[in-house]
């Protein structure tokens, strides 16, 4: 791990913002996760790697914004990072070091397509998943990819 650290301090109020972004951008990339898989795995690989397959959804979006070959997607990316940075979602966010300059302050489960694991069985199972239609997302884009 870099040295450094970054804590975010979120309002659960906020969520909902966050979900319906997070949604409409999984539903993009599912849908056009053809047209997208590279742009996708490109942003997959920049973005910032926590433990345990987490990746900061914000960096993931940044790069994916302006990602050439992404711009199906662009949109739905910025949307994600303006609720992230919206203050009804985010109380407070800070780091320390230069590594996490780009952290969001959140994380979403990315297990790269081709690492020899299969997606968790049980992530589907979290409301995460199930309310943004992002295990969908990780479906197509496993099946587009590995």
């Amino acid at each position: 791990m870099p040295d450094g650290v970054t804590l975010t301090a979120l309002k659960l109020d906020g969520i909902p913002l966050l979900a319906s972004a997070a949604g409409a951008l999984a539903g993009t990339l599912r849908e056009h996760i053809g047209e997208l898989s590279d742009a996708v795995w490109a942003a997959h690989r920049k973005a910032h790697k926590f433990k345990f397959q987490l990746y900061d959804l914000a960096s993931f979006c940044q790069v994916l914004a302006t990602e050439p070959g992404a711009d199906l997607a662009g949109e739905s990316a910025r949307a994600v990072l303006a609720a992230l940075a919206d203050p009804a979602l985010t109380l407070a966010s800070d780091h320390v070091g230069a590594a996490y300059a780009t952290v969001g302050g959140l994380t979403t489960y990315m297990l790269p397509p081709g690492a020899g694991l299969p997606i968790s069985p049980y992530y589907g199972a979290t409301a995460y998943a199930k309310n943004t239609g992002w295990g969908d997302f990780l479906a197509a884009y496993h099946t587009s990819v590995g």
